[in-house]
């Protein structure tokens, strides 16, 4: 029996550190603007929490950004048209946005706090 726990442990952190290291590219990823009332917005980002990883959110003055993966992307439409909220798509895909931004930075070939390097950039 122990064992058998040891195997089964050794298995979920072998699966564990391999999906660690897995490369995210966000592709078709979206970053929405969902505009409602605090208790509403709230309500809305716990249930999603509960049930779907979110990469990115951020919650101020009435507003909630969130970044949604394409997998989940209909789902999330559905739930805020039951909400009735109003939204918006301020990026529709997200890995543009990093492609974007590495090349420009590269461009300048200087190092800034507020880029984005994979490892092998700061390396």
């Amino acid at each position: 029996m122990i064992v058998y726990l040891l195997i089964c442990l050794s298995l979920i952190k072998f699966n564990l550190a391999e999906n660690i290291y897995e490369y995210k590219s966000y592709k078709d990823y979206k970053l929405y603007e969902v505009e409602g009332s605090n208790d509403i917005l709230d309500s809305l980002l716990q249930k999603l929490k509960n049930f779907v990883e979110l990469p990115y959110y951020e919650t101020r003055d009435s507003k909630l950004e969130v970044l949604i993966a394409p997998d989940i992307n209909s789902l999330f439409e559905q739930i805020i048209s039951l909400y009735d909220l109003k939204t918006k798509v301020v990026v529709e895909d997200y890995s543009e946005l990093i492609r974007l931004e590495k090349s420009g930075y590269r461009k300048n070939s200087a190092f800034s706090w507020t880029a984005y390097y994979d490892v092998d950039d700061v390396s």
